[in-house]
């Protein structure tokens, strides 16, 4: 296939506000700091780990405490599917403690 390069990715995030990055798992934390000197606000995927970013996002938990951030990690799919539910159950009745197993 015959297809041409309209440049480097380094040229799209210059022209973004915000960088959604789906790259697979630990490569996200490589692009980081090029992000940061760029100044641009970026979401990880779950696949990243927790430190890649100043926190861990479930948009019906924690969206609010995720405004004006500048790296945000989307958890899981796994642990979005948990935390809808036990949101959900602490909005109805208030749960003190939970654990993971």
């Amino acid at each position: 296939m015959n297809v041409k390069s309209a440049g480097l990715a380094e040229d799209c995030f210059k022209k973004s506000d915000v960088i959604i990055d789906c790259t697979p798992a630990k490569t996200g934390v490589t692009y980081k700091p090029m992000y940061e000197k760029m100044g641009k606000k970026v979401i990880f995927q779950g696949g990243e780990k927790k430190e890649v970013a100043e926190m861990s996002f479930t948009a019906q938990v924690n969206y609010d405490k995720a405004r004006g951030k500048q790296f945000v990690r989307v958890v899981s799919c796994n642990t979005t599917g948990l935390t809808r539910t036990l949101w959900a159950i602490h909005s109805a009745f208030t749960i003190k403690n939970q654990r993971s197993f």
